[in-house]
Order: structure tokens, then sequence, then C-alpha cells
């Protein structure tokens, strides 16, 4: 009984754009988070302020305009770079393995 063995053999470019892509998805947790940070400490400070409340309010409102903003771009990029991985993963190399 034989059994075929099929995998794909990436290039340069095809190597070039899945870490370019797994690049991506990291900068983009680590903004996610940075995010996060930047939102905490801006409505920690709105607490000397007179204003307190409508800084707080304004605080959760930039942040979450900023996370959505990102999410966005993190979407559009996964699918741009997702595909151009999927184009770029090179020519099929099939091995038949007898048992």
């Amino acid at each position: 009984m034989s059994v075929t063995i099929t995998t794909r053999k990436r290039g340069f470019f095809g190597w070039f754009w899945l870490i370019l892509f797994l690049s991506f998805q990291v900068f983009m947790i680590y903004l996610t988070v940075i995010n996060l940070g930047i939102v905490g400490d801006v409505a920690s400070d709105c607490g000397k302020e007179e204003y307190s409340t409508a800084c707080q309010a304004g605080a959760a409102i930039g942040g979450g305009l900023a996370a959505v903003t990102g999410w966005f771009a993190w979407i559009l990029g996964t699918i741009i770079l997702g595909a151009i991985v999927l184009m770029t993963k090179g020519k099929s190399i099939t091995k038949t393995v007898d048992e």
C-alpha cells in the first residue's frame, strides 16, 4: 500500500511575505496593548482636572475611536497580506511512500 504526501516549497518571496505577515500581526498586537495603556493613563490623569467626568468620557470615546481604527487597519492588512501569502505559497511537491 502506498501513501501520497503533498507539501509545498516556498521560495524567497514566499518566505518574505510570510515573515512580513507574521511581523504585521505581532506589531498590531503591540499597538493594541499600547493603545489600552495610553487610554488608561489619560483617564487616570482626568481626576486632577475640574471637568473630570467630561475628561474621562472624552478619553473613553477617543480610545474607542482609536481602537476601532486600529482594528479596521488590522483586518484590512490581514486580508491583503494573507492573500499575498496564499498566492506565494510555492509549488506543490508530491511524494509517494510505500508502506
